[in-house]
C-alpha cells in the first residue's frame, strides 16, 4: 500500500470514527442510516455505563440524564473507563451549573482520592503531615 492510499484510509477511519461517536454526520461511501444507527447504539451504551458507575447521579438527574449525557459526550472524548466517564459527566455539569447540590460533595471526594492515588503511584508512597491540635 502506498503512503497515499495509507493517509486516505487513516482519513476515512478517522471521519468514520467521528460519525460514531456523534461529532459529524456519515462519510462518504458509508451507509448514512447504518452509521447513525451505530453511533446511537454506543451513545446509549455509554450513558448506560455512566449510569452504572455513578446510579445516584442518574437517579438525581432524573428524566434529564440522557439529554444532558447526549451534551456532554458531543464535546468530551470517550474516555478510558464507565467511572472516569460518570466523574467527568459530573464535572461538566458542576461547571454549567447543573450538578445537584447533593452531589457536589461525592464530586469533590472522588477528585481528591483521585489526585493522592495519582500522587502515590508516582511517589510510590504517601506521607501525610499530622497537625496538633
Amino acid at each position: 500500500m502506498t503512503a497515499e492510499k495509507r493517509q486516505e484510509l487513516l482519513e476515512q477511519q478517522h471521519a468514520l470514527a467521528r460519525a460514531l461517536v456523534g461529532v459529524v454526520g456519515a462519510p462518504a461511501g458509508f451507509d448514512a442510516a447504518r452509521v447513525k444507527l451505530a453511533s446511537s447504539a454506543l451513545r446509549n451504551k455509554r450513558w448506560r455505563s455512566a449510569a452504572k458507575a455513578w446510579p445516584r447521579l442518574k437517579q438525581e438527574l432524573g428524566n434529564e440524564f440522557v439529554a444532558l449525557f447526549a451534551a456532554y459526550a458531543c464535546v468530551a472524548p470517550v474516555p478510558a473507563t464507565p467511572v472516569e466517564d460518570a466523574v467527568g459527566f459530573a464535572r461538566y455539569l458542576y461547571k454549567e451549573g447543573k450538578l445537584p447540590r447533593e452531589l457536589q460533595r461525592p464530586l469533590r471526594r472522588f477528585r481528591l482520592r483521585s489526585w493522592l492515588n495519582s500522587f502515590k503511584r508516582a511517589t510510590g508512597k504517601l506521607k501525610l503531615a499530622r497537625t496538633r491540635a
